[in-house]
């Protein structure tokens, strides 16, 4: 009966080792899993918060591009409707409207680049009404018509306070 026991013994003890080491298994391949959820969840949210970040700042920078190119068209119209420009002069302010014209363009491209393509659309206007100026200026050789420089201006402000009331609400769908 003595080795009966001790092989009773050696049995139970056995199945205890083995089912508490099924046991452990078992929960060590839940915690892992559970661990794994935890730092995919943590990572997405970082990358939305990378994501969210970057398109705001692309926002700004298109902002930025747009009241940096009609600050100046505004400067450079009252500075055309003062007096009558010499070539060089004209020279000058057509090669800053050439500069004001690539900023409002770059602007444009990170619209499309994002997938904002209404805003897009508007700046395509915008670089349209600039256009027109720049053929104005081009073909006036110094006798500009104010008329059509108040008229290009109106508009103009008009679709910048489109695209401006655009961006606001492309920003504030960042964060809805």
């Amino acid at each position: 009966m003595a080795w009966m026991e001790i092989i009773d013994s050696a049995v139970k003890i056995g199945l205890g080792a083995l089912i508490s080491s099924v046991a452990t298994y078992l929960s060590l391949l839940r915690t892992h899993k559970h661990e794994i959820a935890v730092s995919q969840a943590a990572e997405r949210g970082e990358t939305r918060k990378a994501y969210l970040s970057e398109r705001a700042a692309i926002l700004k920078d298109i902002a930025l591009k747009v009241e940096k190119c009609s600050s100046y068209l505004n400067v450079m119209q009252q500075a055309l409707t003062k007096s009558p420009k010499t070539s060089d002069e004209l020279l000058e302010m057509l090669r800053e409207l050439t500069a004001a014209f690539n900023e409002a363009k770059e602007a444009r491209s990170f619209c499309y680049l994002t997938g904002n393509k209404a805003l897009g659309a508007l700046l395509t206007h915008y670089l349209e009404n600039m256009s027109l100026l720049t053929s104005h200026v081009k073909l006036s050789k110094g006798m500009l018509d104010i008329s059509f420089l108040k008229t290009n201006t109106e508009a103009r402000n008009a679709i910048k306070d489109q695209i401006l009331d655009n961006l606001g609400r492309s920003f504030e769908s960042l964060y809805a």
